[in-house]
């Protein structure tokens, strides 16, 4: 279901991600356009259910911190850090594109409510959204 009420950005799937494997098979994300975005690492906790997403953008050189938070029924995209971001064009656009690797890593995972879905790219939400 996606769900486009006025909220804070975020993606909530529709099952725990394992964010060890995601760690271990992530590959480093630059979008150029229409700003850099820059994502090369993730960091996880001891029990491996969060990670923190460094994000660097040369929009105004914005360096801020995306969360996936992975439970076993569910799992949560958002931004941890900078309250001023959590709007923005650039911040959201970060996070569409750590959603698109998540799809892209796990094929039994399906997005269940976002309201980021103009930044997903549609594709990969038709192919995930049946």
């Amino acid at each position: 279901m996606i769900n486009s009420k006025k909220t804070m950005p975020h993606v909530i799937f529709d099952n725990g991600i394992n964010l060890e494997e995601f760690s271990s098979r992530f590959q480093n994300i630059v979008q150029e356009r229409p700003f850099l975005i820059k994502i090369d690492d993730i960091f996880l906790d001891k029990k491996k259910k969060r990670a923190l997403i460094p994000v660097t953008s040369d929009n105004d050189n914005h360096e801020f911190i995306i969360e996936i938070i992975s439970m076993q029924q569910r799992s949560t995209l958002s931004i941890f850090s900078d309250e001023s971001l959590k709007r923005s064009d650039f911040a959201k656009s970060a996070m569409g594109l750590i959603a698109k690797s998540i799809l892209r890593t796990f094929a039994n995972i399906r997005i269940f409510s976002t309201d980021i879905e103009n930044y997903i790219p549609k594709r990969i939400i038709d192919k995930n959204d049946s």
